[in-house]
């Protein structure tokens, strides 16, 4: 291989080095408008969780509040059973003098 063939490969191997690097800086700006368009949706995608965050934390005092009224009237419901079977028995106690 004489000096001008080894030339001639240099500037072959030089123009596909350059068309390579060409490619390269395309991909790179599309990755990089990718990359900018994926951080506007993950910026959307925490306001989102944010507010769901919020909203989870409003139902959980909702069904905490719910939870305390309800074991409140399950003891309710039970001092009322309670006193309609006092007051069962007393009934049953006069009807059973009365005979």
């Amino acid at each position: 291989m004489n000096f001008e063939e080894r030339i001639d490969r240099l500037a072959e191997r030089h123009e596909a080095l350059a068309q390579s690097l060409e490619v390269l800086t395309v991909d790179v700006r599309e990755l990089q408008t990718g990359l900018k368009e994926l951080g506007a949706k993950v910026d959307q995608l925490t306001s989102k969780v944010d507010q769901l965050t919020g909203d989870v934390q409003k139902h959980d005092a909702i069904i905490a509040q719910i939870l305390e009224a309800t074991t409140r009237n399950n003891d309710t419901v039970a001092n009322l059973a309670f006193i309609a079977r006092v007051h069962s028995e007393r009934l049953q106690r006069l009807e059973e003098g009365k005979r």
